[in-house]
Parts: structure tokens; sequence; C-alpha cells
């Protein structure tokens, strides 16, 4: 969450950066199509098919849906990270990151194995007042 607040400063950082590096039009180019690329991964123009294909992979869609959005926020942390969860290999590395809160969220979609009744332990009791 700490890191939350610092994520302006780090783009910021990252703008000079590689503005110093690659210069202030390719800066501006990344950016505009960076967006274009976030703006396309949102936009559900596939069809039908398309869908049908997604309906077995729920976490997988969510992820590029989220990525999308991440790109089309200006600035190289949220595009890198849009293209880090692009990268199916690296999303389960990022979900073992995940706090725990999260985790429970997307927990029967195949990325954590873990069964929510396996973290209590549920215990069954009847009772009865012996006082009446």
């Amino acid at each position: 969450m700490k890191l939350l607040l610092f994520f302006p400063i780090i783009e910021i950082i990252l703008f000079v950066l590689f503005g110093d590096i690659f210069g202030f039009l390719n800066v501006i180019l990344w950016i505009i199509f960076s967006a274009i690329a976030g703006l396309w991964l949102l936009i559900d123009n596939s069809g039908k098919i398309q869908l049908i294909k997604d309906i077995n992979k729920p976490l997988d869609w969510i992820f590029k849906k989220v990525a999308g959005i991440l790109m089309i926020i200006p600035g190289f942390a949220t595009d890198f990270l849009g293209i880090f969860l692009l990268v199916k290999p690296l999303r389960g590395m990022i979900w073992k990151i995940m706090p725990k809160n999260f985790k429970n969220f997307g927990g029967e979609f195949g990325y954590n194995n873990k069964k929510k009744n396996d973290e209590r332990n549920i215990i069954d009791v009847d009772y009865k007042n012996l006082d009446e």
C-alpha cells in the first residue's frame, strides 16, 4: 500500500529517465502507442467465438482487461505492469505475490489451489440447554 503512494513519483522519475535516454518525441509516441494498445485490449471486437473461449478462462479475461486499463494510464511503470500481466507464465508469479485478501476472490479459477475450507477449521456442534 505504501508503494501506491510513491507510484506517481516513480512514474515521474521514469518519464524523466526515459525522456533523457530516448528523447521527448519517442516518449510521447510510446505513451500514445500504449494507450491505443490498451484500448484495443479493452474493446471486445472478437465476437461470440472468443467469448465462448474466454468463458472457460475467466481469470485470463480479467488479467487481459486489467492489463488494458494499466496500459491506458500514461506512464512507463503502468505500461510495464500491463505487459507483465499479458505474459501467461508470469501471471502465476503475480498471483503468488498478491495479498491474501485478493487471493480469496479468484481461488475457484485455478490459480489458488487451496480450498477455502482447508484454511479454516469448522466444527459443527449441536447443544442442548440443561437448565430447562
